[in-house]
């Protein structure tokens, strides 16, 4: 697949701009489709002023900073210029509508995953953050994988800890991700007594090897489009913790797959995390509840065939 690097000296670049027009010209493309708020401003730019067919996904919002909350608004008023918007799941096509998308440009291709190969991948990966080696290797743990970014709610799985060790005192909680929140959620630790219980982990180019050998998976975030974690524990049969935001449920129902609890209510959720991990006839028959729906639901063809037909 021929790739091209826009350089940019800022967040909007005229030059880049310039660069993606003659890009595009040169490459005589007909679509252009465009992922997050930068690319859909630039997408809106150049493509209307070429007669370009437009395409942008709408996924779910990020708050790292005032800048991203600021462009995700902008973004909002450049994607209804778009040919289609694509939203992968149906919350998100009920927040591009009220972002004022007509229904008739929208469509709803869902995330997928390629079951086979996340289970290939899982069983054949050892690891590579090798100061959780030993916990992965001789403890109980659960893990949650992500950005460390304050909507995805870590502070509230940290907050949830000292009842889970209540009540399954030999637990840990792998966090696997890296961010701006390393230093809160680690002050957060240190202030709940929860070190060494509780370990941040750091980034993993292998979420599934640690996914797959989890006792639960907890997503606790407080906004989603259609996590992809979670289609990896569903695909891996681990049993899942989330809050029921997004897309979630789309994936995953109360019972079947997982447990849903409502979002920043850490009391909630350790109740849900205990009672899988005192469980272990729950865990397995909770992951199987549903399993073959989810299959054939989040297809890695079907969302090809899919995306195809849009284009």
């Amino acid at each position: 697949i021929p790739t091209f690097v826009l350089k940019t000296d800022r967040k909007i670049d005229l030059s880049s701009m310039l660069m993606l027009r003659r890009i595009v010209q040169e490459q005589r493309v007909d679509i252009v489709c465009s992922h997050g708020f930068k690319a859909d401003v630039y997408n809106a730019a150049v493509s209307k002023l070429l007669g370009l067919k437009t395409v942008g996904f709408v996924r779910g919002d990020t708050a790292e900073n005032f800048k991203g909350a600021l462009y995700s608004r902008i973004d909002r008023y450049a994607i209804r210029t778009f040919d289609k918007v694509i939203a992968v799941s149906d919350s998100q096509k009920a927040k591009a509508l009220k972002y004022g998308v007509s229904p008739g440009r929208i469509d709803v291709v869902r995330n997928a995953i390629d079951i086979p190969d996340i289970q290939a991948s899982a069983a054949r990966e050892q690891g590579d953050v090798d100061t959780v080696a030993d916990i992965v290797a001789n403890d109980t743990y659960i893990v949650a994988v992500g950005r460390l970014s304050p909507e995805k709610g870590h502070r509230v799985l940290v907050e949830a800890m000292p009842y889970v060790l209540r009540h399954c005192p030999e637990i840990k909680l792998l966090i696997v991700g890296d961010g701006q929140e390393v230093g809160p959620l680690s002050e957060n630790i240190r202030a709940l007594a929860l070190d060494g219980r509780v370990v941040l982990a750091g980034f993993s180019k292998q979420p599934a090897y640690y996914i797959r050998r989890a006792a639960v998976l907890v997503n606790p975030s407080f906004s989603e489009g259609l996590p992809n974690v979670v289609l990896e524990a569903r695909a891996l049969r681990t049993p899942i913790v989330a809050t029921d935001v997004g897309g979630v449920s789309e994936v995953m129902t109360d019972g079947r797959g997982g447990l849903l609890v409502p979002p920043n209510d850490p009391e909630k959720m350790a109740h849900a995390i205990v009672r899988l991990l005192q469980d272990s006839t729950m865990r397995t028959d909770i992951t199987e509840e549903g399993y073959g729906e989810f299959q054939t639901r989040f297809d890695a063809d079907a969302q090809t065939d899919a995306l195809l037909s849009v284009y």
